[in-house]
């Protein structure tokens, strides 16, 4: 049986414990787990979301130009990055109003048939046409050379958007 001063609670008071229990510092350590796990996965995820929105973007640019081009006499498009704020922009040569796709932190690639990357900067930029009969990609501007993946990355996060030169259809991957 305890003996000793009751606290006011009506239990025995605990004078002389001064310390932590094994299970309690088992606790407190699997409670920091948890949360720098959590944190990890947030940071991941951001920085995912950031190269998929781009990629969307992107992809529904090169569709808006596919269909401008059939449609009217010309929908050519051509992804850059800007001087000044180091920004993605894409425009439609039928429209003047540049749209803005990602931001600084990412980087965009162009890999060629024969396996050469262009790193889109604000020297080099790239220039999607397409045929108006067939809605097929033409070749890039000064080659004889299509334009069959973009890269877009931040850090390790990567998303392609692979390009069939032949029908001018495109899927992200």
């Amino acid at each position: 049986m305890k003996t000793g001063r009751n606290n006011k609670f009506g239990g025995i008071k605990m004078e002389n414990n001064k310390g932590l229990s094994l299970i309690e510092l088992i606790v407190v350590i699997a409670i920091i787990a948890i949360l720098s796990a959590g944190t990890v996965i947030s940071i991941g995820l951001i920085f995912q979301s950031d190269v998929k929105e781009c990629s969307h973007k992107l992809a529904g640019y090169i569709g808006q130009a596919k269909i401008t081009t059939m449609s009217k006499v010309s929908g050519d498009l051509e992804l850059y990055q800007d001087a000044s704020d180091k920004d993605y922009y894409v425009t439609i040569s039928s429209e003047t109003t540049p749209y803005k796709i990602g931001n600084s932190g990412l980087t965009i690639t162009c890999v060629t048939t024969l396996g050469n990357e262009i790193v889109i900067s604000n020297t080099n930029t790239l220039k999607l046409k397409f045929d108006r009969s067939s809605g097929a990609f033409k070749y890039l501007e000064g080659t004889t050379d299509y334009c069959n993946q973009i890269k877009i990355q931040k850090k390790t996060k990567e998303i392609s958007i692979y390009l069939i030169p032949e029908t001018g259809k495109y899927y992200i991957d």
